[in-house]
């Protein structure tokens, strides 16, 4: 009988010991796997040496910021023909939205007195900026839409750690719609009623029907220790059925975070130049596409997803 009970008292600690392994399993991750790219854009073109500070599209024709200028392209055309819609040398353009055929965009005024908005009408180029939109506060330089609305982040003065977030309405005040503080926005997509952004390595959300509440991380991007103060910082980010997209500063990758799997690695989609470089900067997603601008390259890659 003592032995039938001590027997039975081996098999209860075994069984405890089994359940007290599977607590301590490690997270499984998943292994990188490369995508193809589906079509590649070219704007060699186009003179000069920068960046693509942002890019927009609507109705198959992508609008985009390169040194100085505004420029388009026809996604539909046969050719990549590329059009300068207009050259600002005085505020440099740094972000740019398309609503119904009017695009709006900033200049590079973030932390100065810069207060406007401008705008194109888009079926009467030739008569460049028709407007001028006054904001409220000091810019950011960070525009977005809400469905037909444009959203832009200002500050109280170019010292404050205070982001107000204005929807833009020219025939009355401008209605701020969320506040938010010590964040750095950037890259902002409003998705249902939550506005999302990057902010350094952090991606970030507001929830639009509590706009008193602050901001939450949703998702932290991957270390990356190469020697810089903002080496790993989010350069391009857009979200697209639970998945968000980026690329990093000093990594080559564009990278994919499946926020429903939070234990597994981000996938690396698809990787360009030599490892520890950039390879990838601004991204957006429309029709399902996305599109990611080459560091390196006058190119924007388009990926289906």
């Amino acid at each position: 009988m003592k032995n039938t009970a001590l027997a039975l008292f081996n098999l209860l600690l075994i069984c405890i010991s089994c359940n007290n392994t599977n607590d301590i399993i490690p997270p499984i991750t998943e292994e990188p796997t490369e995508t193809t790219n589906i079509h590649t854009i070219d704007f060699s073109s186009v003179t000069g040496v920068s960046e693509i500070e942002d890019f927009d599209i609507e109705n198959d024709v992508m609008y985009f910021i390169f040194n100085k200028s505004i420029y388009s392209i026809n996604l539909n055309a046969n050719t990549s023909a590329i059009e300068q819609i207009i050259e600002d040398t005085t505020d440099w353009p740094a972000s740019l939205k398309v609503i119904n055929n009017i695009l709006y965009y900033q200049g590079n005024s973030a932390w100065s007195e810069s207060t406007n908005i401008k705008q194109i009408d888009l079926n009467n180029v030739s008569a460049g900026v028709q407007s001028t939109n006054a904001i409220i506060g000091i810019s950011r330089s960070q525009l977005c839409k809400n469905a037909d609305k444009i959203v832009y982040i200002s500050s109280p003065d170019g010292f404050s750690p205070t982001n107000n977030f204005y929807e833009l309405n020219q025939s009355a005040t401008d209605k701020k719609i969320a506040t938010d503080t010590f964040v750095l926005p950037k890259n902002m997509r409003v998705i249902d009623h939550y506005l999302y952004f990057s902010s350094q390595k952090e991606i970030r959300k507001l929830d639009l029907n509590n706009p008193t509440e602050e901001s939450i991380i949703i998702y932290t991007v991957p270390t990356i220790l190469n020697g810089s103060d903002n080496d790993g910082e989010v350069i391009g980010f857009d979200i697209y059925n639970g998945i968000i997209y980026f690329s990093q500063v000093s990594s080559n990758k564009l990278l994919a975070k499946d926020l429903e799997k939070p234990y597994e690695a981000p996938t690396t989609l698809k990787t360009n130049n030599n490892e520890g470089e950039t390879g990838y900067g601004k991204i957006i997603i429309s029709n399902g596409k996305l599109y990611a601008k080459k560091i390196i390259d006058k190119q924007i890659e388009v990926f289906e997803i």
